[in-house]
Protein backbone atom coordinates (compact mmCIF):
# COMPACT_ATOMS: atom_id res chain seq x y z
CA UNK A 1 0.00 0.00 0.00
CA UNK A 2 1.24 3.65 -1.01
CA UNK A 3 0.49 5.97 1.11
CA UNK A 4 0.84 9.01 -1.48
CA UNK A 5 -0.35 7.44 -4.17
CA UNK A 6 -3.13 5.21 -2.63
CA UNK A 7 -1.93 2.24 -4.60
CA UNK A 8 -3.50 -1.03 -3.35
CA UNK A 9 -1.84 -4.44 -4.34
CA UNK A 10 -2.99 -7.60 -3.31
CA UNK A 11 -0.34 -10.18 -1.95
CA UNK A 12 -0.80 -13.91 -1.41
CA UNK A 13 1.19 -15.91 1.22
CA UNK A 14 1.14 -19.65 1.13
CA UNK A 15 3.64 -21.02 3.97
CA UNK A 16 4.30 -24.43 3.95
CA UNK A 17 5.85 -25.63 7.64
CA UNK A 18 6.92 -29.00 9.07
CA UNK A 19 5.67 -30.87 6.10
CA UNK A 20 7.47 -33.87 7.08
CA UNK A 21 7.47 -35.83 3.93
CA UNK A 22 8.40 -38.96 3.23
CA UNK A 23 9.53 -41.82 1.04
CA UNK A 24 6.54 -43.98 1.04
CA UNK A 25 3.28 -42.71 1.93
CA UNK A 26 2.28 -38.81 2.05
CA UNK A 27 -1.32 -37.74 3.43
CA UNK A 28 -0.54 -34.36 1.39
CA UNK A 29 0.30 -36.15 -1.94
CA UNK A 30 -2.94 -37.75 -1.77
CA UNK A 31 -4.91 -34.48 -1.66
CA UNK A 32 -2.57 -32.51 -4.19
CA UNK A 33 -5.43 -31.92 -6.49
CA UNK A 34 -7.66 -30.89 -3.90
CA UNK A 35 -4.66 -28.13 -2.47
CA UNK A 36 -3.71 -27.04 -5.76
CA UNK A 37 -7.07 -25.95 -6.54
CA UNK A 38 -7.91 -24.97 -2.47
CA UNK A 39 -4.61 -22.95 -2.89
CA UNK A 40 -5.66 -21.56 -6.62
CA UNK A 41 -9.19 -20.39 -5.81
CA UNK A 42 -7.21 -17.97 -2.78
CA UNK A 43 -4.52 -16.62 -5.12
CA UNK A 44 -6.04 -16.40 -8.39
CA UNK A 45 -6.97 -12.65 -8.02
CA UNK A 46 -3.49 -11.71 -6.33
CA UNK A 47 -1.76 -9.77 -8.11
CA UNK A 48 1.41 -10.47 -6.58
CA UNK A 49 2.46 -14.04 -5.08
CA UNK A 50 4.76 -15.80 -2.54
CA UNK A 51 5.61 -19.16 -1.84
CA UNK A 52 7.28 -20.48 1.46
CA UNK A 53 8.46 -23.38 2.79
CA UNK A 54 9.78 -23.41 6.44
CA UNK A 55 10.16 -26.09 9.06
CA UNK A 56 11.14 -29.59 8.37
CA UNK A 57 10.47 -30.58 5.02
CA UNK A 58 11.68 -34.18 5.16
CA UNK A 59 11.11 -36.47 8.11
CA UNK A 60 14.32 -38.10 8.93
CA UNK A 61 16.68 -36.33 6.70
CA UNK A 62 16.95 -38.98 3.92
CA UNK A 63 17.47 -37.86 0.37
CA UNK A 64 14.43 -39.78 -1.23
CA UNK A 65 12.47 -37.62 1.31
CA UNK A 66 14.10 -34.33 -0.45
CA UNK A 67 13.37 -36.29 -3.60
CA UNK A 68 9.73 -36.68 -2.64
CA UNK A 69 9.61 -32.54 -0.95
CA UNK A 70 11.08 -31.29 -4.59
CA UNK A 71 8.84 -33.31 -6.66
CA UNK A 72 6.40 -32.05 -4.72
CA UNK A 73 6.68 -28.20 -4.95
CA UNK A 74 7.73 -28.55 -8.48
CA UNK A 75 4.16 -29.74 -9.56
CA UNK A 76 2.30 -28.22 -7.42
CA UNK A 77 4.03 -24.38 -8.95
CA UNK A 78 3.90 -25.89 -12.77
CA UNK A 79 0.08 -26.75 -12.26
CA UNK A 80 -0.44 -23.33 -10.28
CA UNK A 81 1.05 -21.95 -13.84
CA UNK A 82 2.50 -19.57 -11.17
CA UNK A 83 6.36 -21.13 -11.43
CA UNK A 84 8.86 -18.44 -9.46
CA UNK A 85 11.99 -19.55 -10.45
CA UNK A 86 13.71 -17.22 -7.14
CA UNK A 87 11.70 -18.92 -4.34
CA UNK A 88 11.75 -22.33 -5.84
CA UNK A 89 15.45 -22.03 -6.07
CA UNK A 90 15.83 -20.59 -2.76
CA UNK A 91 13.56 -23.75 -1.66
CA UNK A 92 15.56 -26.36 -2.89
CA UNK A 93 19.06 -24.47 -1.97
CA UNK A 94 17.77 -24.83 1.41
CA UNK A 95 16.47 -28.53 0.95
CA UNK A 96 19.99 -29.11 -0.55
CA UNK A 97 22.01 -27.48 2.29
CA UNK A 98 19.70 -29.16 5.22
CA UNK A 99 20.62 -32.58 2.79
CA UNK A 100 24.38 -31.95 2.55
CA UNK A 101 24.74 -31.22 6.56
Amino acid sequence: RSLKGGIIMKLSIVNFSDVHFMAGNNSILEKKQQLIKAIASRINSSEKKLFLMNGDSAFSGKQEEYDVAFDFFRMLFLNLKELIFYVFRVIMIAILVLWIQ
